[in-house]
């Protein structure tokens, strides 16, 4: 039972002469069928790129039945392919997923359960494990919020099917507080993260920067640094009160305190008025939400997660 690649090359046998007998809708269908299972045969092997390759085979076929389908076939028909469409790119997802390339994988995987849901009800389990996995690829690209999300969905299903007292449930509330507690360890070691840049970076804070754009961050120090050592405004007008605060201390001491103080004084409140500016100051323009929204995002750290249920499946025959 465990010898995969005896049932490879019997499987190869039967695309071979599939293809050779190859005359309706019927026969095509089988052949996306063996191709999809030979994927599956491939990747047991270890032969993942094989595996993608008779994957994509397979979804070609399919999408072409499908295609014909619209017009010669019947509903049934299109469901029962569509669901098969469905699965095989639930598969492509996962090899991607084991490839680290956890993106294309989340996309696969949502276009896959975007069918499902509508063919299927909600506890089925070809549903359940896309689900499963969708959520799996989405902790390892590090969005967290929406794994949680997937999980506390498939528990509500899987409650009002099987009950609360079935050891699925009990899994998947496992999975919710897995992930709950990874999310919140992760926001003390990113919160230190943060503190050790600013100290690098002297004093200045990136929290609300995008951690992603390296280059940015460093051109950003550089920048608050060379501001800061030239002059300014407010450093200027800052050293002429020091000067005069200086000045009225060293009057006090010699007991020239009404008339001096008062002249220096009214010198200073003249030379504000004449930097007033004449025109009224803009009001500032509200920051757009979208604006906002980039300056909260925050960048996850990579953590480790265990893979859910089955890995491939093969199409149910209808």
């Amino acid at each position: 039972l465990e010898d995969f690649s005896k049932a490879h090359k019997g499987l190869d046998l039967c695309l071979e002469s599939a293809k050779a007998h190859c005359k309706t809708i019927t026969d095509f269908i089988q052949i996306a069928e063996i191709l999809n299972n030979l994927g599956c045969l491939s990747f047991m092997c270890g032969k993942s790129d094989d595996s993608m390759k008779y994957f994509t085979e397979s979804l070609d076929v399919q999408q072409a039945v499908l295609n014909h389908s619209l017009y010669t076939g019947s509903i049934l028909a299109g469901h029962s392919t569509s669901l098969n469409i469905s699965i095989t790119q639930a598969n492509m997802a996962f090899l991607r997923m084991c490839a680290n390339d956890y993106l294309t994988a989340i996309v696969l995987f949502e276009k896959a359960m975007a069918t499902q849901q509508m063919l299927l009800y909600d506890a089925h389990e070809t549903l359940l494990g896309t689900m499963d996995h969708l959520a799996a690829a989405n902790l390892f690209h590090g969005n967290k919020e929406k794994s949680i999300n997937m999980l506390v969905r498939m528990l509500r299903a899987q409650l009002f099917i099987f009950g609360q007292e079935d050891t699925r449930c009990e899994n998947t509330r496992n999975k919710i507080k897995m992930v709950r507690l990874k999310a919140a360890t992760a926001a003390p070691a990113a919160n230190l993260h943060h503190k050790e840049k600013e100290k690098d970076s002297g004093g200045v804070s990136f929290e609300d920067k995008n951690d992603n754009d390296r280059d940015g961050e460093e051109k950003y120090i550089s920048s608050k640094k060379e501001n800061s050592k030239s002059p300014t405004a407010e450093n200027i007008d800052a050293a002429r009160y020091d000067k005069e605060d200086k000045q009225v201390e060293e009057m006090l001491k010699k007991g020239e305190v009404e008339s001096s103080s008062k002249a220096i004084i009214q010198q200073g409140e003249s030379k504000n008025e004449e930097q007033k500016p004449t025109q009224s100051p803009k009001k500032e323009s509200a920051m757009p939400a979208s604006k906002k929204a980039q300056q909260q995002l925050s960048k996850h750290p990579k953590k480790s997660w265990k893979r859910f249920g089955s890995s491939l499946r093969k199409p149910s025959k209808k």
